[in-house]
Order: C-alpha cells, then structure tokens, then sequence
C-alpha cells in the first residue's frame, strides 16, 4: 500500500509503501509511476464502490505537486440497496431496466417523479431521479428503511426475463434481501440513491501525463475524462484506452530517463511519520474508534456532498470536518514497537 509518492529535481523518483504481510515498509525507486487507484466511493456512508476506495491516489498524486480538478463532480445512481449492512449501497442499476411502466413511490404512495420531472417520470436522467429520491427521504416521505418503493408489477414478461439473463446478479440479491416475489416483481422493494463514480481526478494530458514528470494517471483516479457526468459504460472503456496510453507513456519516459536519485531527506520525513504512528500509544476510552470516525466522515459527506447539495450546509459541513480533523488523536498501528526498516 502506497502512503508516498517520492520526487526529486522535480520528477518522479519513486515510491514508499506498506508491506502488509510482514509491516514493513518498501522503498520502489522508479523512473516513472502510474496511478491507476480507482476513485473515493468509501468516503460516502452508501456507495456502489468497495470500502477501500477512498481517494488515495488523489491525496498521493496532490501532495507530489500535481493538480487535480472538477472533484465536486460526483455522479451517483438512483437504484440500490439500503439494507441490509452487507448489502447498502449495492447497485441495483437504474428504473428503465425494469419497463416502462415501472414507478417510484414515497412511503405516502405518491408517485413523486410527477414532481420532479412530470414528462419523463422515473425514466429520467440517474442524476434526476437520484436527487429526488433523495429529497423524498430528506423530507421526511421516506420509508421505515430510509427508501422509497419500486414498484415493477405492470411490466412485460419479457423484461423482466431479460432482467434475470443479463443481471442474475442483482436478481439473485433481490430474492436475499427481499424475498422471491420481489425478485419476480410481484411486489414493490426497498431502494435509495448510492454513490457512484467520480468524474473529477488528477488532471492529465493526452498521453495521461500529469504535471509531475514522471507520474502519469489513468482510470477513476484520473480527471477531465468525462466532463460533469459519465455516460453508461465508458468506465470500462476507460480503463481500456487509456490505461493502454499510460503504460505506453510510461514506458516510453522511464526508457529515456537516467535512473532517479532518491531524495534520502524526503524518504526520512516520510519514515519518521510513520514511525510517530508506530508509538502512538492504545487509545483511551475517551479518544474515538477509527471505525466511528470514519463513519461520521462518511455521515458527513453523504448529506452534505451527496445528491444535492447547498452553500449553508457545505460550509457547515466543512467546518465539522476541520473539527474532526482537529479532535482526532492519531490512531495506533502498532503497540509501541520501533517502525520498521524498509527494503528497497
């Protein structure tokens, strides 16, 4: 794991990370190095994205000098699970997957779409139909589980056998979490909004180079791609393309460098961080878990820089994330013992 991109005269030279099967740390002295990270999907209390994701290679490629961009540009889909813990936030996908008679309904029975887009209905954009769902929770019209309904009973046979072919996964969570004649669509289901992608990364050109010589970028981690909302698909296509355009720059740098000359003072600060960590002492019963930081964290970010957003409440929502930041004593990685050397 990757805690540090190492620079020198300006360039790339390398990399400090994590051992994780033996805790020690590796020096990769290195010509050229490319991000490919993925995005911040685990900094939201309900995404589709892995736990994991949360942004590192935005923060390792910012604090190597290269500039980032459009990172308000978040896109998130309108269908997905809300429980159970192992399940929320999983992609159900969107409403035209079940035909076009399928309906959303608030806990009142109304169908909402008519207020949010009467011609188009819950045929809408997945940005649409993500805010309204939720803002119908937000207001006070959501379920017990914090949802609306779906409800797919007026539908083509034929849609939904095309539903069970192309996407058995999901049909088969259906059935788990709300039982077979949900997942046959004989009774509405539970959804709500999960967060999805992220349009906004590590600017690069053309040929995925940063403004780091040396580093380059592709994949989520990457900005400028997409503009301000992703079209169906194109992530696998991006990952594709220019994760083939990266490595061919990369290479085609790295064969024309002479080998870096590792900074050995930027490596020492960077070890003695580590080693601060290390002796940080078990947490008191007054210091919080770092479990129950990051869910307030990601409390944070999902009703303040969610679905829909406002001034007053981002800057209040700043100012909770500074005094998180402020009042959160550094967590133990280890008990007491000397940071570990790291190999090369």
């Amino acid at each position: 794991t990757v805690f540090r991109l190492l620079t020198s005269q300006g360039r790339i030279s390398g990399a400090l990370a994590f051992h994780l099967p033996s805790g020690g740390l590796v020096l990769f002295q290195a010509s050229a190095v490319v991000l490919a990270t993925g995005g911040l999907g685990g900094l939201y209390q309900l995404s589709t994205n892995p736990r994991t994701l949360t942004g590192d290679g935005y923060a390792l490629a910012w604090q190597a000098g290269a500039a980032v961009r459009d990172m308000e540009m978040i896109q998130f889909l309108p269908l997905a699970f809300p429980y159970p813990e192992a399940r929320r936030g999983h992609n159900i996908g969107v409403c035209g997957l079940f035909g076009p008679r399928v309906r959303l309904l608030n806990a009142q029975g109304e169908r909402f779409m008519q207020r949010y887009d009467p011609e188009r209905l819950e045929l809408s954009t997945r940005d649409v139909v993500a805010r309204a769902i939720f803002n119908e929770v937000r207001e006070g019209r959501g379920t017990p589980g914090g949802a609306v309904y779906l409800d797919a009973r007026d539908h083509d046979p034929a849609v939904r056998e095309r539903f069970r072919v192309y996407h058995p996964h999901v049909h088969r969570m259906l059935g788990e979490v709300f039982g077979e004649r949900a997942a046959r669509w004989e009774e509405p289901f539970e959804v709500i909004p999960s967060q999805h992608f992220c349009m906004g990364g590590v600017e690069i050109d053309r040929h995925c180079r940063t403004a780091v010589p040396g580093l380059f970028a592709a994949g989520e981690v990457a900005g400028g791609v997409h503009g301000a909302n992703r079209l169906v698909g194109d992530a696998l296509t991006e990952a594709f393309v220019f994760g083939d355009l990266a490595g061919e720059s990369a290479a085609a740098w790295a064969h024309d460098q002479p080998g870096p000359d590792v900074d050995q003072a930027q490596v020492r600060e960077a070890v003695e961080e580590v080693d601060e960590l290390w002796h940080v002492s078990g947490s008191g019963s007054a210091a919080p878990r770092a479990c129950a930081v990051k869910q307030t964290l990601r409390h944070i970010m999902w009703h303040a820089f969610g679905p829909m957003r406002d001034g007053a409440t981002m800057r209040e929502a700043l100012a909770q994330l500074r005094s998180l930041q402020r009042e959160t004593p550094p967590a133990p990685v280890g008990a007491g013992a000397p940071a570990p050397a790291y190999d090369r």
